[in-house]
């Protein structure tokens, strides 16, 4: 069984079912209910972010506005801070977490609040996303504001899902691999025995 999209499981007795069966695959999710001896195969989160953050770093950007999603668990949230974290001081770039941190999970009040940071003075000339759908709402933001991406905008998402392709230009992404992922989960499903947790 491989399963994805954990926090979408809410059911007692599938988990009770999951918890009895034999094999299964946990892919880049996992549920807090969940007990069962699993095979992880897990995104690394503080690296995705560390990488993302440290791209629009490297193009020249130090007023980062850094989205994370209220979907990931706690765990997620802490890695992915610290990767975004090490980026910033590895470029000598203050960070305040009050003023380059949104993220209410409701997209109109997400949206207004952006659009509020993109008409500051010292407004933020970089966005990066934990999640592609939270990038585009960045965009829809910024076309509010009347900024335009990339000219006044650059916006970095993550996972390089097919939002990523809808906006104009198509969004640049971090990629998880999914395609070796699900290649990886299958190979171990199929092996006699496994344990453990591996990353992408």
């Amino acid at each position: 069984i491989i399963v994805n999209g954990w926090n979408e499981i809410e059911s007692s007795e599938i988990v009770g079912m999951l918890n009895s069966a034999k094999k299964v695959a946990c892919v880049l999710s996992l549920h807090p209910k969940y007990k069962g001896m699993e095979l992880q195969v897990l995104s690394d989160y503080a690296w995705g972010h560390y990488i993302g953050v440290r791209h629009l770093l490297e193009l020249g950007h130090r007023n980062v506005l850094v989205i994370p999603s209220t979907r990931i668990l706690y765990p997620r949230m802490v890695a992915m801070l610290k990767g975004c974290r090490k980026a910033f001081k590895e470029f000598g770039v203050d960070w305040d977490l009050e003023d380059r941190f949104i993220s209410s999970g409701n997209e109109a009040e997400d949206i207004g609040k952006m659009a509020g940071l993109f008409t500051r003075k010292e407004r933020p000339t970089a966005v990066f996303a934990s999640m592609d759908f939270l990038a585009v709402r960045a965009c829809r933001a910024a076309a509010k504001a009347g900024l335009k991406i990339p000219e006044d905008l650059s916006v970095v998402g993550y996972f390089n899902t097919p939002w990523a392709e809808q906006v104009d230009p198509p969004m640049t992404s971090v990629s998880v691999k999914e395609t070796e992922i699900g290649e990886c989960v299958v190979r171990e499903l199929l092996a006699s025995s496994w344990t453990g947790r591996r990353k992408k």
